[in-house]
């Protein structure tokens, strides 16, 4: 099966990014996400993707968080996972999408920010982690083009 459909409605867009008050460095998102019609379709046969958000801190440090989305065709279910927590079950994709949009992200292990914890994030399809026969083809296939750019966290 190739995943080359022509381009849908294809969107990351993080609308939003709120610091949550938390002791260690914690996100609340507000994302849309409209994965198109190439994602979708590799999504629904069983082809797991990894999102990676990235949080760049006033205090130089980066940290990033996977987000995973997958489907069990045999079990007809959905699953997100963020960083190292227990993954999140959906029977329906739209609630995975819902999930995956409102999610709070957290790093435990990072140290808490030394004053204002802000900066800017962004959220990218990692396609590195795509299986390997799909690779080539998402480094040219715009349906594999999904980043939300750098946005401003707000405090």
């Amino acid at each position: 099966m190739v995943f080359c459909a022509p381009l849908g409605a294809q969107t990351l867009l993080v609308r939003h990014a709120t610091v949550l008050d938390l002791p260690a460095p914690s996100i609340a998102l507000d994302l849309r996400a409209d994965l198109g019609e190439t994602a979708t379709a590799a999504l629904g046969a069983g082809i797991v993707l990894v999102f990676q958000a990235q949080w760049e801190l006033p205090d130089g440090r980066t940290l990033t968080q996977p987000l995973t989305l997958s489907y069990s065709p045999l079990l007809d279910q959905y699953a997100l996972q963020l960083g190292s927590r227990p993954p999140q079950r959906f029977d329906l994709r739209n609630a995975l999408l819902a999930a995956l949009e409102n999610a709070n992200l957290s790093w435990p292990d990072a140290e808490p920010c030394a004053s204002v914890c802000a900066g800017r994030l962004r959220v990218v399809l990692d396609r590195s982690r795509l299986p390997a026969p799909l690779r080539l083809n998402a480094v040219a296939a715009r349906g594999w083009q999904l980043d939300s750019a750098w946005t401003t966290v707000d405090k």
